[in-house]
């Protein structure tokens, strides 16, 4: 079967086109090991995040699915890989509270002696237990999130390379 000249001419353009729209995005677009060279000293491990580089604004929307607004994203280094963070619903970027006493969670369960569970409104989302009332004292049961060896939330923070 024959195909009219138009597509013959068409397809390979399309091709061509397309390959080329490619090579210039890979070659303007840093590399993920790249951005951690640039972002990160070797073996450099942050204690504290940073605010997102407009120039990681990019990568931060590819590791969420999302663009995060200005100022709710934030970058650090872990051993020179950078990491990034986007602030969620219910997912903060900060170190975690692994307090095993909190003065919100003790008034609760002054008001609300032998509750199961305490409210993430009363005892804030960067706690890294589930908690709840024995009598009246705030108890903390079993960690529902894991922290890194700097304090952060792993289940928030993305490795860029």
């Amino acid at each position: 079967m024959e195909f009219p000249a138009t597509r013959r001419v068409a397809a390979p353009l399309c091709f061509f086109l397309a390959t080329t729209a490619l090579v210039v995005a890979a070659a303007g677009a840093p590399g993920r090991a790249n951005l951690s060279a640039r972002y990160c000293r070797p073996s450099e491990t942050d204690h504290r995040a940073r605010a997102l580089a407009p120039a990681l604004a990019p990568l931060a929307q590819k590791l969420f699915r999302f663009a995060p607004p200005p100022g709710s994203a934030f970058y650090r280094c872990a051993k020179g890989h950078l990491l990034v963070c986007a602030i969620g619903a219910n997912e903060p970027c900060g170190r975690a509270d692994v307090n095993r006493v909190m003065a919100s969670a003790t008034k609760f369960c002054r008001n609300n002696p032998g509750s199961r569970f305490i409210p993430m409104v009363v005892t804030g989302h960067d706690t890294i237990y589930a908690w709840r009332c024995t009598g009246r004292i705030a108890t903390p049961g079993a960690p529902v999130a894991k922290v890194d060896k700097q304090g952060f939330f792993v289940s928030t923070w993305k490795k860029a390379n």
